[in-house]
């Protein structure tokens, strides 16, 4: 039972992480049990698999009070346990969280654990996390300049404008490039990046079709309408058609 409820944890804890659709602080902050104080203490000590299970947990939950021990776990030698402290700090919110994630990424070495230090800042959806995560936008790892500029989507900061136009220029990644066009028509509508974007709904790359479509269906381009239903029709795998489908719908109601 217990690994059952562990797996389904995980499970919904990976859900809110890949999707972003959430953080703690969406829910009322919960009174700190008794279940919260062990959690608390299973944090610092105990087997690898159930620090796992309390990390995660805390996050999920909203455990605030959590918060000082997951910061602190960002230095533990266990890399699978600084990944999880990083996106467990982004789901409660707390933006004093993010001078100790920069300063973790300073120090950090494990690339998997680098890109959910970037990933956790999706959560905050501010300037703060959004200057950060700039900063590794010209990361040698695709994987991290793509966290990175998906991060940038969750603001409209003037003063990014210019230095993710700069990145748009030398950006070889297919996939990156549609995560900053997101980011820069976010900002500001230049007919150049929408004709640019729309180019990537026939991408012969599915997961660049994918974020093409959300980004369309985010910003709800006019100008896109006619390509969208084109790209609808041709588009052979189902889930990037349910995401050109309910892009072309948002933006003909919008």
């Amino acid at each position: 039972m217990k690994k059952f409820k562990t797996a389904i944890i995980s499970a919904i804890f990976n859900f809110l992480v890949i999707n972003g659709y959430l953080a703690a602080s969406d829910f009322k902050t919960p009174k700190l049990t008794e279940h919260a104080q062990d959690l608390i203490e299973t944090l610092k000590i105990g087997p690898l698999e159930e620090r796992i299970r309390a990390i995660e947990e805390c996050g999920i939950n909203g455990y605030i009070p959590c918060y000082y021990t997951l910061v602190s776990l960002l230095n533990d030698p266990a890399p699978v346990i600084r990944k999880k402290s990083a996106i467990s700090l982004g789901l409660l919110r707390n933006k004093n969280a993010i001078p100790h994630l920069e300063k973790a990424m300073e120090s950090e070495k494990d690339e998997s654990v680098q890109i959910d230090i970037i990933r956790s800042l999706w959560f905050f959806k501010n300037k703060e996390s959004a200057v950060f995560a700039e900063k590794y936008l010209s990361s040698n790892s695709e994987k991290l300049r793509f966290i990175a500029a998906k991060v940038l989507t969750t603001v409209t900061d003037d003063s990014l404008y210019d230095k993710i136009g700069e990145r748009l220029k030398v950006e070889n990644s297919d996939i990156v490039k549609v995560m900053l066009l997101h980011a820069s028509l976010k900002i500001k509508k230049t007919s150049a990046n929408v004709t640019e974007l729309i180019k990537y709904f026939y991408s012969t790359q599915t997961n660049v079709r994918l974020y093409a479509a959300r980004a369309a269906g985010d910003l709800k381009i006019k100008e896109a309408l006619l390509d969208l239903k084109k790209a609808l029709i041709l588009e052979p795998d189902v889930e990037t058609r349910f995401e050109f489908h309910k892009a072309y719908n948002e933006t003909f109601i919008n």
